[in-house]
């Protein structure tokens, strides 16, 4: 994510953030939006030609033994407009089928990257972060962002054993950070009930 100023809004001295507010001209909420996707998609590059340096095994690849559901909630937000949520998970015994919209925000489909994809060829995925699942979404137009609580994303994650570790949210791993905006572009408060992953029974 971008380094916030003293208001805790988006800093123009980011080169990206500098270049999109360039393109989009005065529509701040346009900007966030180009802001999140251009973030996920730098990260995606720099993953992608890292992974191309490393070498594939020749081992075959090991049979999921079955899957599994959780829902990301989020919980009492006011004016939420875009999200970045960093998920840690037990790369080593499972596997991310798929992501979709929770439908909160809309249907738009959520941006998600994972080593998992990059390893499949799939234009996606920081490689060097092997436990991490980084997905968002957000907003379209200038519109208000969203008030209460609901669903932000369905992920469904294959077990190659029956002993692995649920995944979890974590606010920070290195350089990635999970992150709540508003329309106007300032953080939203996070703490330990706002963001939850329950199973779907």
């Amino acid at each position: 994510m971008p380094r916030l100023n003293g208001n805790n809004s988006f800093s123009k001295e980011n080169p990206l953030t500098r270049f999109l507010y360039a393109l989009m001209g005065g529509n701040k909420r346009r900007r966030i939006s180009l802001i999140l996707t251009g973030l996920l998609l730098t990260s995606a590059l720099f993953g992608y030609a890292f992974a191309t340096l490393v070498p594939k095994g020749s081992e075959p690849e090991p049979k999921i033994l079955g899957t599994f559901k959780i829902i990301l909630y989020v919980s009492n937000v006011e004016d939420l407009y875009a999200w970045q949520v960093i998920i840690e998970y037990d790369s080593q015994n499972l596997e991310l089928i798929n992501a979709t919209s929770g439908g909160f925000l809309g249907e738009n489909f959520p941006q998600c990257l994972n080593e998992t994809n990059v390893d499949r060829g799939i234009f996606l995925g920081p490689r060097i972060v092997k436990n991490l699942i980084i997905i968002g979404g957000s907003l379209i137009g200038n519109v208000e962002g969203k008030n209460g609580s609901g669903k932000l994303a369905l992920l469904s994650f294959g077990y190659y054993t029956f002993n692995y570790e649920t995944p979890r949210i974590i606010i920070k791993q290195g350089i990635f950070e999970t992150k709540l905006l508003d329309s106007s572009g300032t953080e939203i408060p996070i703490n330990e009930n706002t963001l939850t992953l329950t199973f779907v029974k």
